[in-house]
């Protein structure tokens, strides 16, 4: 991947992720996926714990899902794999 990208084109995708809310068609771990290809385009050069904390806020805000946001923060939870298994398994329970 180019480290050395145009600031017009890093502003582009910076957009793109805070503007990403999940579409209906992806499931949370597409979703997950665009997020994190969006961030690290966004921004090459932070590191991999600060971009997964980014990807993290942002997928609950993309999500749209008050009842899922109260429980991660419930629970404390700031990493992308432990929101990830608690917004499954609140899908399990809503298809059930």
């Amino acid at each position: 991947m180019k480290r050395f990208q145009s600031r017009d084109l890093m502003a582009t995708y910076k957009a793109q992720f805070r503007y990403h809310p999940r579409h209906k068609i992806e499931d949370i771990y597409t979703y997950v996926e665009a997020l994190q290809h969006l961030a690290e385009l966004a921004w090459p050069f932070l590191d991999y714990h600060t971009k997964e904390n980014m990807v993290a806020d942002q997928f609950l805000l993309g999500m749209g899902n008050h009842e899922l946001i109260v429980q991660l923060a419930a629970h404390g939870h700031r990493q992308v794999q432990n929101i990830l298994r608690v917004a499954r398994s609140l899908e399990d329970i809503g298809d059930g």
